[in-house]
């Protein structure tokens, strides 16, 4: 999904977008965030929520 959504962006914009926010369940998992990372490595930062509360 955060595929077609940084597609989505990079399409209409022209360019990639600077940054994926985590939030609800998903700014809790350290998988999502990992796997994330690895795949849009130097494209666009991930960014993630600290604490119990994402």
């Amino acid at each position: 999904m955060a595929n077609n959504q940084v597609a989505a962006v990079t399409i209409k914009k022209g360019k990639n977008p600077k940054h994926v926010i985590l939030v609800g369940g998903f700014g809790r998992s350290r998988y999502v965030l990992t796997t994330l990372k690895k795949r849009f490595e130097n494209e666009v930062e991930v960014l993630q929520s600290r604490g119990t509360n994402p």
